[in-house]
């Protein structure tokens, strides 16, 4: 990353490094991964021989599948990025969080370090 680069993620206010920023959102995305294939692992063992002849079924799930394994490709990216960054540049948790309306996964992305670990991941419900 360039020095120029690096600089324009220096801010002021409430900022956690940008290693550790991606890392959250690592942890977040292998989150989202589980709980797809928990779902898709629940949906499957339940179907009855019918829905396995359902060529609608068999797409959807199929399309299951393919999303999980493109949100491990995106957290695979995102470790191996992360790895590239100093400790040293920061950001904003604030802004970087700006629009994120699941106020658990918003809290876990901007708590100070100590705090990230303390939030129990309670899901919002609309």
């Amino acid at each position: 990353m360039s020095k120029v680069a690096s600089q324009a993620l220096v801010v002021e206010g409430p900022c956690v490094s940008v290693p550790e920023g991606i890392r959250r959102a690592i942890t977040e995305l292998f989150a989202v991964r589980n709980g797809m294939e928990q779902a898709f692992d629940v949906v499957h063992a339940s179907a009855t021989a019918h829905a396995l002849d359902n060529p609608r079924y068999l797409v959807a799930m199929q399309s299951i599948d393919t999303l999980s394994q493109q949100v491990a490709a995106v957290e695979r990216f995102l470790l191996n990025l992360s790895a590239e960054l100093s400790e040293d540049f920061t950001v904003d948790c604030d802004r970087a969080a700006a629009g994120i309306t699941i106020a658990a996964v918003a809290a876990r992305l901007t708590a100070a370090p100590s705090d990230a670990d303390q939030d129990p991941g309670d899901c919002d419900f609309f």
